[in-house]
């Protein structure tokens, strides 16, 4: 199975990234958005997983779980990678308190390791994808757009669990499906 571990997104702010996802496509740009039931905020990239390592996923993924506490987490500003200006991936960034998803997220890379996971190879940024862009393409007007919706802030949100989730590539965008969850602390 092709899987991850994230943090779920609550209602209210998946629905408010829905608002700003829509209010971006007026400015009709070569971007695949990102279906606002399937926003979240990736803490490990799995790739493909065998069926029969899950379990040993799973418990990984509680382990590192019980030693992170609950936290907050607040969608704040704008960004893209590698940058607005030459955009391939636009996000909202995220600011958690107390901060503890980069140490998570370090947790997790570590254990996934033991169980053949590749490590990451980028550092870890705390973000929300919203798009990505098919084709190189200026953002113009639509950057400032973004940047002034993204202004507002989203949140805050309670965050007390992350999830093990699968996805299933479609032609017409991924499924994502629950696998696991583990309580943080």
């Amino acid at each position: 199975m092709r899987a991850f571990v994230a943090v779920e997104l609550s209602d209210d702010i998946r629905n408010a990234l829905g608002e700003v996802i829509s209010k971006m496509g007026r400015f009709d740009l070569p971007v695949k958005w990102v279906e606002p039931a399937n926003l979240h905020l990736t803490l490990k990239f799995l790739g493909e997983v065998r069926e029969e390592s899950a379990p040993a996923v799973a418990r990984a993924m509680r382990e590192a779980a019980r030693s992170a506490a609950p936290f907050d987490l607040r969608l704040t500003r704008a960004g893209a990678f590698p940058s607005l200006a030459r955009p391939r991936v636009l996000f909202i960034e995220a600011d958690d308190d107390p901060p503890v998803t980069e140490e998570l997220a370090r947790r997790l890379d570590d254990a996934m390791s033991q169980l053949g996971v590749p490590r990451e190879v980028r550092p870890f940024r705390k973000h929300v994808t919203l798009g990505r862009v098919r084709r190189p393409a200026p953002l113009g007007l639509a950057a400032d757009e973004l940047r002034s919706l993204a202004s507002k802030g989203f949140g805050p949100m309670k965050v007390s669990q992350i999830v093990l989730m699968r996805s299933q590539l479609t032609p017409s965008g991924p499924i994502y499906e629950a696998v696991e969850r583990a309580n943080l602390g």
